[in-house]
């Protein structure tokens, strides 16, 4: 779900589907295989959301159909910003229902609760200096 996350703002700033893909499955996928996650999920995560580049504006493609389809970009990029995120949501969605629903496909290392520092111990905790 974070790599979906990261994928769709990462398509936000480049708007480029390949850069994506390249990024993150340099990124996401060695990490989510040291977890132990299925290596078919961990590709098709990174695959999926790479689409995310091409919807999400500013998008080359967008630039080239509007041209070809001879409407504003501006119009064109307004028109994708929702879809781009539903889809985004559409995936994290579908993510969650995969581990919760048939976790041995998605595979990942079981994390227990009673394992998690609770937020109180985060927050009192002092940030590193930037030395």
């Amino acid at each position: 779900m974070p790599t979906v996350g990261a994928n769709a703002v990462f398509a936000a700033v480049t708007g480029s589907s390949i850069a994506s893909a390249s990024v993150f499955s340099k990124m996401s996928v060695p990490e989510m295989l040291r977890h132990e996650y299925n290596p078919r999920f961990a590709v098709g995560v990174v695959a999926g959301s790479s689409v995310l580049g091409m919807i999400i504006p500013p998008s080359a493609m967008l630039i080239i159909y509007s041209f070809v389809a001879e409407q504003s970009v501006v119009e064109m990029f307004l028109a994708c910003v929702m879809p781009g995120l539903l889809l985004a949501a559409a995936y994290v969605v579908a993510i969650w229902f995969m581990g919760r629903f048939t976790p041995a496909f998605v595979g990942g290392t079981k994390i227990e609760t009673s394992d998690l520092m609770p937020w109180s111990e985060i927050a009192a905790k002092p940030c590193r200096s930037w030395r």
